[in-house]
């Protein structure tokens, strides 16, 4: 038995090769984009995190609780090369004091990083205002080539991502 396929349509093997390489194109861009969107929600949500730690430190000068009667300052302290932050209390401002009472403590994510050092605190005497102005009003937050800028307002301790 033999099979007559002239005069049938078809695809020709061009035009399968320009086929399967058109969608390897679109699948590869896809993959690049998905990968930067992914990145991109990442440091947004890791410094909305940062900036809610600063908002609770703000809330916890404002109005102490009994768990930490004896403490006047509550912030956030930034560790650039140990890639971490944490929520802490002080019975004073200075590095001097006796070690502070860490409440809560957050790694980065892997590849996120911060420029500098930072140390905010405010002031339950204060009620709830940014006591160290020296430490600087806005740190950045970078990750795979994106950046994240936090900033507090001095003295009221507004705090903003941008």
């Amino acid at each position: 038995m033999v099979i007559n396929l002239a005069g049938k349509k078809s695809f020709t093997l061009i035009e399968l090769v320009v086929s399967v390489g058109l969608v390897s194109i679109l699948a590869v861009s896809a993959l690049v984009n998905l990968s930067n969107i992914k990145d991109k929600k990442s440091i947004s949500s890791e410094a909305n995190e940062i900036k809610t730690q600063i908002e609770r430190a703000r809330v916890m000068a404002l109005n102490p609780s009994e768990e930490y009667s004896g403490y006047n300052y509550f912030g956030v302290k930034i560790y650039q090369s140990e890639k971490k932050y944490e929520l802490v209390a002080r019975t004073k401002v200075s590095e001097d004091d006796t070690p502070p009472k860490i409440i809560s403590s957050f790694l980065f994510s892997t590849g996120s990083s911060v420029n500098s050092d930072k140390s905010i605190f405010f002031g339950v005497k204060e009620q709830g205002k940014v006591v160290n102005r020296s430490s600087g009003e806005s740190f950045k937050l970078s990750k795979a080539g994106l950046k994240k800028i936090i900033s507090i307002s001095y003295p009221f301790g507004v705090v903003e991502v941008n």
